[in-house]
Parts: C-alpha cells; structure tokens; sequence
C-alpha cells in the first residue's frame, strides 16, 4: 500500500511539473504544488511553491494561511504569524486565519492573545 501511495504521489508532482511547462506562471498551479509537497512532508519545497503562487498573484486567497501552517509546523511563531496577518489583510473575514491565529497563540510561548 505504501508503494502504491509514493507512486500515486510521484505522479501528482509529475502531473503538476508537466502543467508547469505549459505555463509556469499561473498562481493556482504553484498553490496546487504546494499543497502537493506538503502532503509529501516537503516544506521547504511547499513554502517555495507558495511563494511563486503568491509572486503570480498577490491577491490570491489561502496562500497565505497555507504559509503559515506550514510554518506553525515548524514552530517558525513569527513567520506563521505575518502569513496570516498577510492572508488576513487579503481575506479580512477568513474563519481559517482567525483559527489559526488562535492556535498559534495557544501554542507560541510568550504569544500575545488574538
């Protein structure tokens, strides 16, 4: 079963490469990837695809609180908490950023409240 699984993400990442290709500058392409490296557990390769969403629109919602979940993972307090001020300055009303500004301050030592 596991095999199987790395194969069918081996795919995702080749399917998402090959889509690149054919234009490499599309925000939602490099959200998809993204998504895709963090399910493999590559954040580093996550938060770089994020950021190329995010440099081929600026205004593209949940990028940001993508960022920064990935960054709360790595108990990275200060950067996951500008990328949700980010996605919150996007997205005033996003449920999600409020949450996760929640757990960040339940869970950063020395946090202020939300």
């Amino acid at each position: 079963m596991y095999a199987l699984g790395n194969a069918y993400l081996r795919l995702a990442e080749w399917s998402l490469s090959e889509l690149g290709k054919l234009d490499g500058g599309q925000a939602r392409l490099h959200q998809a990837m993204g998504h895709n490296y963090r399910v493999q557990g590559r954040p580093d390769l996550a938060l770089r695809a994020f950021e190329r969403a995010v440099q081929a629109d600026p205004t593209l919602p949940e990028v940001h609180l993508a960022m920064a979940q990935v960054h709360m993972e790595q108990k990275q307090w200060a950067e996951a908490r500008q990328e949700v001020e980010r996605e919150l300055a996007i997205v005033p009303e996003s449920a999600g950023a409020r949450a996760l500004l929640d757990r960040l301050s339940a869970l950063e030592p020395g946090a202020p409240p939300p």
